[in-house]
């Protein structure tokens, strides 16, 4: 195979209009042979001068954004265990370093042209949009997401309690005012009689009255 080196420096242009998007990658020995068939590679590996022709072969892999799968007649190299991309700048298979491949299952180093043996490393989550759309992602992203959701729906429930406890003590502000405060009879001059007049003198008098004592 290719030496990883070589591969980062050069890049292959033949590769590009190879570049396929597919749903997923596949995962068994039969499908890959029927896509190796289908993709044929083989016819282009002759013809292209990056790479000696038995090292330009078939990959599935994802792309540079981690949201799409793609399959694409490239150099093969090897990964140190790693999640495999397509770079479309670079026109080569890349690894991406900062995703162990390993907990899936892959092994610690393989070729990338075996596409069995990363099988849980070209899987993508697909998150559907509006019904219609659907987006695909690492399943790192779609744990982001998901934490995300959980954490705007709780902060709305959050705001909903907080609004309605602060509703039920502003109603019992209100009660406890309402209690105190001290109501005057709205008296006009027509109603004022001789009776109302000698009642407020006197709960004016009873009143001075206490004070004294």
């Amino acid at each position: 195979m290719t030496k990883i080196s070589e591969v980062l420096l050069t890049g292959c242009n033949v590769s590009l209009p190879t570049l396929q998007l597919v749903s997923k990658c596949p995962t068994t020995k039969v499908e890959l042979e029927e896509a190796i068939k289908r993709k044929d590679c083989k016819s282009l590996a002759d013809i292209q001068n990056c790479v000696p022709p038995g090292n330009f072969t078939y990959h599935c892999v994802i792309n540079d954004f981690e949201n799409e799968t793609y399959e694409v007649c490239a150099p093969a190299i090897y990964s140190q265990g790693h999640y495999l991309k397509f770079d479309k700048h670079g026109r080569r298979i890349e690894e991406l370093n900062n995703i162990n491949c390993v907990p899936k299952g892959c092994p610690k180093r393989f070729g990338s042209a075996d596409v069995l043996s990363y099988v849980g490393c070209s899987k993508l989550h697909v998150v559907k949009h509006d019904g219609n759309k659907c987006t695909a992602y690492l399943t790192r992203d779609c744990n982001w997401s998901v934490l995300l959701i959980i954490f705007v729906v709780t902060c709305g429930v959050l705001f909903l309690l907080l609004s309605l406890v602060l509703g039920i003590l502003g109603r019992k502000m209100k009660q406890v005012n309402n209690r105190e405060e001290r109501t005057i009879p709205n008296v006009t001059g027509h109603e004022l009689t001789e009776n109302a007049i000698k009642k407020i003198t006197d709960d004016y008098d009873k009143n001075n009255l206490n004070e004294l004592l």
